[in-house]
């Protein structure tokens, strides 16, 4: 629910406390040498407004004289309101929106409660005029809830008051003053200190009065303990948490950035409803009581997992997941290991990847692109080849490579053959333009389904394999694998990199686009170095 706040601060006027005469003296503002700078614009003024008819309606003279009157100064009023010596001084009233948390308007009054409250009329009406706000609810202090503020509020402006009614009478007929009665939110009613219940429905009560001697409904019950379900309000319970740990009512005001009042009243009503003593007031000690103790151990867990739930979803909303599908292979062997950059470069994305070879998946699912090693781009995808032009290299441990040049065709045809799904031909093409004749293999064969595993199978030392350059770069150039003959054949697959058409403009999406292609750039140029430097070790005089 929108709503505004309203509050004052006292501000030291330039005016000598010396410089002053008694409210209840006459003044003759002609003497001497002529009225002050000050003097002139204030009388000026009143001037204007008495001649404009409003003598500022909403800003009225105080009823009451003031005690002392400063000769520089007479507008400042004379207040001994933040506690000290008297001094003159105004007011500077805020009104803050509380959504937002930010000062919407600001009046200058004399340090005068009226007028100080009868400011937050021009203030509301200003706001509303000039930037088409009106708060649904206004938040104050005492101060705002005299019977004609709350009238205002409630009848000419449909505001909802959240302010404790300010009963200015003391009474003398025995009868029971407004801060004597607690609303029971549970049970729907007031309880006077006689605890006898004064419930709404018992009979049809008239219209609200809006007098000083009679409670509102509205404020009063908002200042009550909200025990739905008979869960306590929140505020209460942090109020509650915070006193236990501290065991101080103003360390904890202190930590929670509120009043010392207000956590101590939060803490009574919720003892007050619970019907527990959570506290004892030992010799001006807050000491927690055994039940007390007991349950802020029990609150305190409760409120760290709203606190861990709430920074949780705030970090999920703020993070943008792109839903990848790569091979498995291909993410393990190529992709994962360089996405430490990516990371650095994006560090608001995040890459949600999941093992996918086939490409129907798209049709079921919410993958935002998808990396695979295929023939052609799928149907109805558009998208760019990464990798058209990756060699199949023959490969092994490098204990089963006997020498620093590699094998000769015929020892390879001695070692066990590593075949995998994707590649069921590669070693008939390899053998048939290896040599200038065809060799026959005379050894055992594997197969594997996937190329990790005939990867993992060949770096283990249990044959020679025929393997795509672009998935084991990382084992030849740690040596856990090593080329065993320098003749390659094409890959027949190319690396894809697709998206549905509807994600074409997506930002992120551009994003992951872009560094993917300086990905394969970089591994393109170590390519190129790698044949290079092959190609001069090979030239080298042994």
């Amino acid at each position: 629910m929108p709503g505004f706040a309203i509050d004052a601060s006292v501000i030291k006027a330039d005016a000598n406390r010396t410089r002053g005469i008694a409210g209840t003296e006459a003044i003759d503002w002609s003497r001497g040498e002529g009225p002050s700078r000050a003097v002139r614009e204030y009388l000026a003024t009143l001037d204007a407004n008495d001649a404009e008819g409003h003598a500022t309606a909403a800003l009225q003279e105080p009823a009451t004289s003031p005690k002392n009157i400063s000769l520089t100064d007479p507008a400042a009023r004379w207040t001994a309101a933040p506690g000290g010596p008297a001094f003159y001084a105004y007011s500077t009233n805020y009104l803050i929106d509380l959504q937002a948390g930010i000062i919407v308007d600001v009046e200058a009054t004399p340090a005068y409660r009226t007028q100080e409250v009868d400011s937050t009329r021009i203030m509301i009406d200003r706001v509303a005029q000039r930037f088409h706000l009106k708060p649904q609810r206004l938040v104050g202090d005492t101060a705002y809830g005299s019977a004609s503020m709350l009238a205002w509020m409630i009848d000419d402006k449909a505001i909802e008051p959240h302010v404790p009614v300010w009963e200015n009478k003391t009474r003398s007929d025995d009868t029971l003053p407004n801060s004597d009665f607690q609303w029971l939110e549970q049970s729907n009613e007031y309880r006077c200190p006689t605890r006898h219940a004064l419930r709404s429905e018992r009979r049809q009560f008239p219209p609200v009065r809006l007098s000083s001697t009679h409670p509102l409904p509205i404020s009063s019950r908002q200042q009550g303990l909200s025990m739905r379900r008979g869960v306590p309000s929140l505020s209460a319970l942090q109020a509650f948490e915070a006193a236990a740990r501290h065991e101080s009512f103003s360390k904890a005001a202190a930590e929670l950035s509120q009043t010392h009042g207000a956590v101590c009243k939060k803490v009574n009503e919720l003892e007050a409803h619970l019907g527990i003593t959570l506290f004892d007031r030992v010799r001006q000690r807050l000491v927690l009581s055994a039940a007390g103790a007991e349950y802020a151990r029990r609150i305190r867990v409760h409120l760290d997992q709203i606190r861990r739930d709430t920074l949780e979803l705030m970090r999920k909303q703020s993070e943008v997941k792109i839903q990848l599908a790569v091979g498995v292979t291909f993410a393990s062997q190529w992709l994962i290991p360089r996405l430490h950059d990516f990371y650095e470069l994006n560090p608001d994305l995040q890459l949600h990847i999941m093992g996918r070879d086939q490409p129907t998946f798209f049709d079921n699912s919410s993958f935002d692109a998808a990396i695979y090693f295929g023939q052609s781009l799928w149907p109805a995808m558009p998208g760019q080849p990464l990798v058209s032009d990756d060699k199949i290299l023959a490969v092994c441990a490098p204990g089963l490579n006997g020498s620093r040049d590699g094998l000769s065709s015929e020892k390879i045809s001695a070692l066990p053959w590593i075949h995998t799904r994707d590649l069921p031909r590669a070693w008939l093409a390899w053998s048939e333009t290896a040599s200038t004749r065809v060799i026959e293999h005379s050894a055992t064969n594997q197969h594997y389904d996937m190329f990790i595993m005939a990867i993992n199978a060949a770096i283990s030392g249990l044959g020679v394999a025929l393997l795509p350059r672009i998935l084991i770069d990382r084992e030849l150039r740690s040596g856990a694998l090593v080329q065993v003959h320098p003749h390659s054949i094409p890959n027949p697959e190319s690396v894809y990199y697709s998206f549905p058409e509807q994600k074409r403009d997506w930002e992120p999406l551009k994003r992951f686009d872009q560094w993917l292609g300086a990905a394969v750039r970089d591994y393109r140029e170590g390519c190129r170095r790698d044949r290079t430097a092959a190609v001069e070790a090979a030239l080298a005089p042994h």
